[in-house]
């Protein structure tokens, strides 16, 4: 006998086209992105002789913009629509780029971080707005395993490969990964030219919800989320983003620094959408619970790696890496699907900017706190990060008594 439901989800999971183009329209993007996100600050710092703090000053600065220009990006995608907003969001992403190419004084660096980060506020609520699109409620877990999935392939072969290129005593080896990055900005907005949006939210078809932000603030649940993600954020900062300057700092080579990278990569493209079924029927929260409580597990392997022979550092590092790519599949799995589930279709845009927004507070401020930590004391560093982690497991908690009942669990 036929099993309707079974047959009827598999139906569900199968992408379509568009969604295939975009996701490998985003495994493109995201190599460019890659080699140059896990050696930017090594090349702030030791090709380019920043002091580490404003370094990670740069670094900060690009998050600032982006969470401040989440909020201009969530209303402007509502009235233009996200192909267009994508093509601006990758148009300024390739000049900050260049700018970065050039960029000799701090000045210049953080022009470039001001311009990045204005790509990266446009990109993240037109990107989220489009799948939204493209998705029935049903699939958007699956659909947005399968993009980060996408996400994480790109940025992982992009960090293997820049750290087979790159060799900070022969700085004009970072010129190809910047160049690198400009090209695949101009062949994701071909690719994202032939991608087919429904007529409710093209560019032609939008209609502007007036409230704005008002209507999007009164969702109680929501901002109380908002204020969750920001100990997510900072974990993120701090386990992907220090761990390369760490790295450098106690002696680790760029290839090697890519090859650990790669590991927690390896982990979310293996594990990202079988995980999606592991968590169907599941509560939300306490599933995002599990995804802090598994950085705190990763942030005490890097607090052991201190002090440590380099290849007991690599081990520890390794682990660390393959834990917090397990936590960010539930993130996965969890996190943006519940964003597109709070939000009625006339402020998808507007709900994905404040989370985009909220998400770039914490990682700003993880780039500035960790920066700076990075150059006092790595115990500190990582004990803070421990910290964190363990206040999100809390947060996350307190918030599963608090989500609508119809939306407290994943769907089955």
């Amino acid at each position: 006998m036929v099993n309707v439901d079974a047959v009827r989800t598999r139906a569900e999971e199968k992408l379509s086209p568009p969604v295939v183009r975009l996701l490998i329209a985003t495994v493109l993007n995201a190599t460019g992105t890659g080699a140059v996100f896990l050696y930017l600050f090594v090349y702030l710092h030791d090709v380019r002789g920043f002091a580490e703090y404003r370094a990670g000053l740069v670094l900060a600065t690009t998050g600032i913009v982006t969470l401040l220009v989440n909020l201009i990006g969530g209303s402007l995608v509502d009235r233009i629509g996200p192909r267009r907003q994508m093509y601006l969001a990758s148009a300024l992403q390739a000049l900050g780029n260049i700018l970065y190419l050039v960029a000799r004084r701090e000045p210049m660096a953080f022009a470039a971080a001001v311009i990045n980060g204005a790509g990266f506020g446009l990109f993240q609520p037109a990107n989220g707005s489009m799948m939204t699109s493209l998705t029935s409620g049903r699939q958007r877990a699956t659909v947005s395993a399968y993009n980060r999935a996408a996400l994480n392939l790109g940025v992982g072969l992009g960090g293997v490969v820049g750290g087979f290129v790159v060799d900070k005593l022969h700085p004009s080896t970072y010129d190809r990964l910047f160049s690198y990055n400009v090209v695949t900005f101009v062949v994701f907005s071909v690719l994202i030219a032939s991608i087919a949006v429904p007529a409710r939210v093209d560019e032609s078809h939008l209609t502007v919800d007036r409230s704005g932000y008002r209507a999007v603030l009164s969702d109680r649940f929501f901002v109380r989320l908002l204020i969750s993600d920001l100990a997510i954020a900072l974990g993120f900062s701090f386990a992907f983003e220090m761990m390369p300057g760490f790295a450098s700092d106690i002696g680790l080579r760029e290839r090697v620094i890519g090859l650990l990278f790669l590991a927690s990569t390896l982990v979310i493209v293996i594990v990202q959408v079988p995980s999606v079924r592991l968590f169907r029927g599941r509560s939300r929260m306490r599933s995002l619970g599990v995804m802090n409580a598994l950085f705190a597990v990763g942030f005490a392997a890097m607090l052991g790696a201190v002090g440590r022979s380099l290849t007991t550092a690599i081990v520890l590092i390794g682990v660390a890496q393959v834990i917090f790519g397990l936590g960010e599949c539930v993130l996965g799995a969890v996190r943006q699907p519940l964003t597109s589930d709070l939000a009625p279709p006339r402020l998808v845009g507007r709900y994905f900017g404040l989370a985009g927004m909220a998400f770039q507070t914490g990682m700003a401020m993880g780039k500035a706190i960790g920066g700076f930590l990075l150059g006092v004391d790595h115990r500190l560093l990582w004990s803070v990060a421990l910290s964190v982690s363990v206040l999100g497991v809390l947060g996350s908690l307190r918030l599963d008594h608090r989500i609508r009942p119809d939306l407290r669990l994943t769907p089955a």
